[in-house]
């Protein structure tokens, strides 16, 4: 019964810091809805391949000293910004 509860506790955290990550991806998205305005307004494309690069090398050293797997932060950071680079294209940037 006590394995039980702790699975539960630890379940429930696990549900609260997912929730946190999703409020911080609206964020993210928000503001990517104004670089989206500002790269309409100046000519940029969805991709800029050296900012990718930048985003990726970035979250590889805040997962180095955070805890996570660094194969997994880039992992991660790479279809995170594949998605954000497809809803830009999405919302009228030219991929290019």
């Amino acid at each position: 019964m006590k394995q039980n509860f702790e699975m539960a506790l630890l379940r429930q955290e696990i549900d609260l810091i997912d929730k946190d990550i999703v409020h911080l991806l609206g964020r993210r998205f928000r503001t990517v809805d104004r670089v989206i305005a500002t790269k309409q307004r100046i000519g940029l494309p969805a991709l800029i391949q050296s900012r990718v690069e930048d985003v990726i090398a970035r979250a590889k050293a805040s997962a180095g000293v955070s805890g996570v797997p660094i194969e997994t932060a880039e992992k991660l950071w790479r279809l995170l910004v594949e998605e954000t680079i497809q809803y830009e294209a999405n919302h009228g940037i030219e991929f290019r």
